[in-house]
C-alpha cells in the first residue's frame, strides 16, 4: 500500500475522522474515575505463576498528531494507562512512529520480552509475540493479530460507528512497524498514517491518513509484565465493559463526544 493516498482519498478519509475523533473520547459510558472504579485487572487466564507477559489498550483519549517526538507519545500513553488504577505498574510505549524512531524500535525490548505473548487487558491474546504485530515487508499483508485491538484501559471494548464511517488511530507507521514516508509520520507536516480500529488484518496500523492536528486515539503496550504468585484468573471477556456500561448508566451519566476542528 502507498503511503500517499489520492486527493481524492484523504477527502474520503478525512470526512470519517470526526467520527474517530468522536469515538476516541466518547465510547466510555461515564467519567474515568468511574470506569477505572468498575474494572478490576487480572492477569490472563491459563498464564502459570512466574509467566511473563505484555498488555496492549487504544487508548480512550485523544492526541494530535503533531509532535515529532516519540516521547510526546509514549508519555500519553502512559498517562492513559496511570487512569485505569488496577493495571500493573509498569512502562508504557505507543505503537508510533516519528520520523527518527519506528514502532517496531519504540516498542523493542530484551530478552524474553520479544517472545512474550500480547494480550489485552482483558485477558484476550493479540499475538503469540512481538513479530505478530507486524508484517515482514513494508506495506506487507501478512498481518492476522488473534484478536484487535479495540479494548481501552478500563476494558471496554470500542465499538466502530456505521460503516462507512470507521474509527482511526494514530500510528504513522507501515505495516511492518516502520516509518511513513517523510511527511506522513506522526510529527509529518502533509497526513500522518493511521490504522483503522477493530481489525486484525495489518490495517490496524495503516488504512488511511490525516491532517495531523487531528485527534485520534493511539496503541499503548507494556514492557514485560510477571505473573506473581497467588494470582486469580482474568475475568471472562466481555464481563468487564458490560459491567463498566452498567455501572455508568446506573450513576446517570451520559455520552462525551469530543471532535477535531481539522481534518
Amino acid at each position: 500500500m502507498s503511503d500517499i493516498l489520492t486527493t481524492s482519498s484523504r477527502s474520503a478519509f478525512a470526512s470519517k475522522a470526526v467520527w474517530a475523533v468522536a469515538l476516541g473520547a466518547s465510547s466510555l459510558l461515564g467519567t474515568n474515575a468511574a470506569l477505572a472504579q468498575s474494572f478490576t485487572f487480572a492477569p490472563p487466564a491459563g498464564l502459570a505463576p512466574g509467566s511473563t507477559y505484555r498488555l496492549v489498550f487504544e487508548t480512550s483519549g485523544t492526541i494530535a498528531g503533531t509532535s515529532t517526538d516519540i516521547n510526546t507519545y509514549n508519555n500519553f500513553a502512559a498517562a492513559q494507562a496511570a487512569l485505569s488504577t488496577s493495571l500493573p505498574t509498569t512502562t508504557w510505549a505507543a505503537i508510533a512512529s516519528t520520523a527518527a524512531v519506528s514502532a517496531v524500535d519504540n516498542i523493542s525490548c530484551t530478552g524474553s520480552c520479544l517472545t512474550d505473548p500480547i494480550y489485552l487487558v482483558t485477558g484476550v491474546e493479540v499475538a503469540t509475540q512481538q513479530s505478530g504485530l507486524f508484517a515482514t515487508t513494508p506495506g506487507g499483508t501478512n498481518v492476522t493479530l488473534l484478536s484487535a485491538i479495540d479494548v481501552t484501559q478500563f476494558g471496554v471494548t470500542l465499538v466502530s460507528p456505521p460503516s462507512p464511517n470507521l474509527a482511526y488511530v494514530w500510528t504513522g507507521t507501515k505495516t511492518d512497524g516502520s516509518q511513513g514516508a517523510s511527511g506522513y509520520d506522526l510529527g509529518g507536516n502533509i497526513a500522518p498514517l493511521a490504522g483503522q480500529q477493530g481489525l486484525t488484518s495489518g490495517q490496524y496500523l495503516y488504512n488511511g491518513n490525516f491532517a495531523p492536528t487531528n485527534l485520534l486515539p493511539i496503541y499503548a503496550i507494556s514492557a514485560e509484565l510477571t505473573v506473581p504468585q497467588g494470582s486469580t484468573s482474568v475475568p471472562e471477556p466481555g464481563t468487564a465493559p458490560v459491567l463498566a456500561a452498567g455501572l455508568a448508566l446506573l450513576a446517570g451519566l451520559g455520552w462525551r463526544r469530543h471532535a477535531s476542528k481539522s481534518v
